[in-house]
């Protein structure tokens, strides 16, 4: 009897559950943006994948980057990165970390625009891994200005208590 009750109960709920719709999520209006968010958008993504604090961390990390690259800005460079950066070209080039910084301290290499997209982060442990695509443009004299879109990597470590990126692997989309 005590069976036969408890098949019934359980046919009751399951049928139950069945009727129960979910909420549909609601999406937040997109707010006007002023001019100064228009002049920062080209360093600020498009579209992002996070979850939680350190995501979001990254995140700014990531836009900071960015920022750094269109100022020219070496010392904030120096900070977001690590001494032991692996920066690998689309064109297999790797560099270090000091490589990587001489021509823009020494403005052969300058970049007029970043722009991101598909920003997503991972984050395991001490270890933060984000892919995007990105679009560039930028020059490296004596040549001329080019642009460039690719995909890129970036792998972001925690090293003496601070985020600092250890990774750049870009790949060109022709």
């Amino acid at each position: 009897m005590k069976l036969i009750s408890l098949l019934i109960l359980l046919s009751f709920s399951f049928s139950i559950s069945a009727q129960t719709k979910p909420k549909p999520i609601a999406s937040a209006k997109p707010k006007e943006s002023s001019a100064k968010e228009q002049k920062q958008a080209a360093t600020k993504p498009a579209t992002v994948t996070t979850k939680g604090k350190v995501e979001k961390e990254i995140l700014k990390l990531e836009h900071k980057w960015a920022q750094a690259l269109l100022d020219e800005d070496v010392a904030k460079l120096d900070t977001l990165l690590a001494d032991n950066l692996q920066y690998t070209r689309s064109n297999g080039k790797v560099e270090n970390k000091a490589s990587y910084l001489d021509p823009i301290k020494k403005g052969t290499t300058t970049y007029s625009m970043v722009k991101r997209d598909h920003v997503k982060v991972q984050v395991n442990g001490e270890t933060a891994i984000v892919t995007a695509q990105w679009k560039a443009r930028l020059q490296n004299k004596p040549n001329p200005p080019m642009e460039t879109k690719a995909r890129y990597l970036h792998v972001y470590m925690k090293q003496n208590g601070r985020w600092v990126l250890t990774t750049h692997q870009n790949t060109e989309i022709k």
